[in-house]
């Protein structure tokens, strides 16, 4: 079985809101991080989570075909926290048996671990939301002298 851990991080590619895009956002610095560049642990924050994590998810897709499976917080806001859009090779072969994988929320920091019976190949992304469910992880303050240009940075991120 497949095992794929994905945490969303500050200076990664993150979708949904939270930017700055109101007044003021002209003025915002140019971005510095790059959609899928890696970065080393030192240069990222792990987001933290807080309020109804989204329950476990559990589903069988046809090797053939493409999906998008969308995770979203607990009542009563129902926001976006994943989705998860599978390409229709990104199984291998069409033929074969469905595949298994299971979605689970990581406790307390925004990132999930996703199960595969059969391995992920290209064509497979993973996208955090979010719009309300997070706060600046341990350090973030301190490293950014305040929530303004934390979230300035969440938002070239």
């Amino acid at each position: 079985m497949l095992l794929a851990t994905a945490t969303a991080l500050a200076a990664s590619a993150c979708g949904g809101g939270g930017g700055s895009g109101g007044r003021g956002a002209a003025s915002l610095p140019a971005p510095t991080a790059q959609p899928g560049r890696p970065f080393d642990i030192g240069q990222v924050f792990v987001l933290e989570a807080w309020g109804l994590a989204p329950e476990d998810t559990v589903l069988t897709v046809a090797p053939g075909r493409g999906r998008t499976v969308v995770l979203r917080h607990g009542p009563p806001d129902n926001t976006v926290f994943v989705e998860l859009r599978l390409t229709a090779g990104v199984f291998g072969a069409e033929d074969g048996d469905s595949v298994r994988l299971v979605i689970r929320p990581r406790p307390g920091i925004y990132g999930v671990d996703v199960e595969s019976s059969r391995p992920l190949g290209r064509g497979a992304t993973l996208v955090f939301k979010y719009p309300v469910h997070f706060s600046a992880p341990e350090g973030a303050r301190a490293r950014y002298r305040g929530d303004v240009a934390f979230e300035r940075a969440l938002a070239i991120g």
